[in-house]
């Protein structure tokens, strides 16, 4: 049985946008998201993101890094903003108060 999307049903699409910051543990990046972008599977209307200020290489614990998907300015106003591992500084800091 298959699921319609949300542009099918007539939703509006909900945006989760993960935050993250340099030097996290490899699993906040990662664990978070994956299960949310799952659901995503199972429950239309919402897209799971991973923006940062620029799409580069983020440094984590350990030597694997973590390459966002959008910037902070393609994903204006998310609805929800978890913010795995902690508070985010910087622009980070501008756009959770933002959203």
């Amino acid at each position: 049985m298959f699921q319609k999307t949300a542009a099918e049903t007539g939703q509006r699409v909900r945006t989760v946008a993960f935050a993250v910051c340099p030097g996290i543990t490899l699993l906040d990046p990662v664990g978070p998201p994956e299960v949310r972008a799952a659901m995503c599977e199972l429950v239309p209307g919402f897209r799971t993101v991973v923006p940062r200020e620029r799409i580069e290489p983020m440094g984590t614990d350990i030597p694997p890094s973590v390459l966002p998907g959008r910037t902070l300015d393609e994903v204006p106003g998310p609805d929800a903003l978890p913010v795995p591992g902690g508070l985010p500084g910087g622009a980070l800091h501008e756009y959770r108060h933002a959203a």
